[in-house]
């Protein structure tokens, strides 16, 4: 029997971590898939821009990474033409930091530490379609509605200069910290954010931040 093959990024500053999930999603796990683990990061720049040169069907994230709030990845990953599910993989105290906004942009939440067969049940309710929160998650949603919000369509495919720009947006990076990290003169950066609001059908980047972020 062939198995679909289901490409994964992981993604966690504890490396242990990264290991053991690529040794159970290789070797031991039991959902009818082949996952192909196209990368690993321990950052969340270094995440970002591999999921950008390499898109996947499936990001399974830490909330906490050094640089960066796992969410941001959650976030550029809405911006991509093919949006990658998202499942993530962190402690119960990183959930309660961020319960009001994590569900937006998810379709699933895992505390770490937990059986396998949660983690395994997660993937394979995400990778049908449907959404997974830990009875734990879930109560303390308050039982809001676990629908995201309405995904928009871009009305014009990025460039990738463009995706570059808005990666490092999303990073909550200045205009000016954008030019200098990708050698470009300042009003080059203005003019790539202004023709990435045309295409979100956004009139200023605050409207650009708020549908992104």
């Amino acid at each position: 029997m062939i198995l679909p093959t289901v490409t994964v990024t992981l993604v966690d500053d504890d490396l242990h971590t990264l290991d053991l999930l690529e040794a159970w999603m290789t070797n031991s796990c039991y959902i009818p898939y082949h996952f192909q683990i196209l990368n690993k990061a321990s950052s969340g720049r270094e995440a970002i821009k591999k999921i950008r040169d390499q898109p996947c069907d499936l990001v399974i994230l830490d909330l906490n990474l050094p640089d960066a709030n796992g969410l941001s990845i959650a976030h550029f990953c809405k911006t991509l033409q093919k949006r990658p599910r998202i499942l993530l993989y962190s402690g119960y105290d990183d959930w309660l930091e961020w319960k009001d906004t994590a569900h937006r942009h998810i379709q699933g939440y895992v505390i770490k530490g937990g059986p396998i067969e949660t983690l395994e049940k997660a993937v394979h309710k995400i990778l049908q379609g449907g959404y997974f929160w830990e009875p734990a998650v879930y109560y303390q949603m308050h039982l809001k509605s676990l629908e995201p919000e309405e995904p928009f369509v871009w009305a014009q495919p990025l460039t990738n200069r463009q995706e570059e720009v808005l990666s490092l947006f999303c990073q909550g990076e200045k205009q000016a910290q954008i030019a200098v990290r990708l050698n470009l003169s300042t009003n080059t950066v203005k003019t790539h954010l202004r023709k990435i609001c045309k295409k979100a059908g956004c009139s200023s980047l605050e409207s650009l931040k708020q549908k992104i972020i």
